[in-house]
This record gives C-alpha cells, sequence and structure tokens, in this order.
C-alpha cells in the first residue's frame, strides 16, 4: 500500500484508521472487492446519513411556494432517487 512500515495497515485492519481514497482504490484492487464492501461498516453509515440529508432537502423544496419549476422538479427526482432507491444502494462490481 505504499507505506514504510505495517503500522498503517494494522490500524486499518483494526478500524482505529480510515484509509485515504487513493489507499481505498488501491485495497478494491487487492481484494477485487469494492469499497462499500470493505468498509461495510463506514459506507452504510455514510449511506443513510445521505438520506437523511436529501429527505431534509425534499421536505424543504415541497414547503416552498414556486417550487413547481422545472428545476425544482429535477432536484425533486433525484433527492428521491437517494431517498427511495429501486434496487441495491451499493455498486457492483464485475470480476
Amino acid at each position: 500500500m505504499g507505506a514504510a512500515s505495517g503500522t498503517k495497515t494494522s490500524r486499518y485492519e483494526n478500524f482505529t484508521r480510515m484509509p485515504g481514497a487513493l489507499t481505498v482504490f488501491a485495497l478494491e484492487v487487492v481484494f477485487s472487492q469494492p469499497a462499500s464492501e470493505l468498509f461495510a461498516g463506514k459506507y452504510e453509515a455514510v449511506r443513510l446519513a445521505v438520506q437523511a440529508r436529501a429527505k431534509r432537502m425534499v421536505d424543504q423544496l415541497n414547503a416552498r411556494p414556486n417550487a413547481s419549476g422545472k428545476k425544482s422538479f429535477r432536484k425533486l427526482a433525484l433527492l428521491r432517487s437517494i431517498v427511495e432507491p429501486k434496487s441495491s444502494s451499493a455498486p457492483t462490481y464485475r470480476s
């Protein structure tokens, strides 16, 4: 992973340190698994936080009296797709 010692790797394995984006991509390659599976707990926490924020934004947009424009409609559609995903929210990878 490019570290001078095994200390960083050990911290990743023990969940005491979260790797940066480039290291996460490297780990995907090494283990042939998506980051959403390698770091399932973190992924789930982020997914839930994003969905909660999207839900608040939907509520705010719906409360606006002038939320009937094309731009607002597109925003609402995107936000609703985040709040109410139709299929698995985790990305799929081909091996």
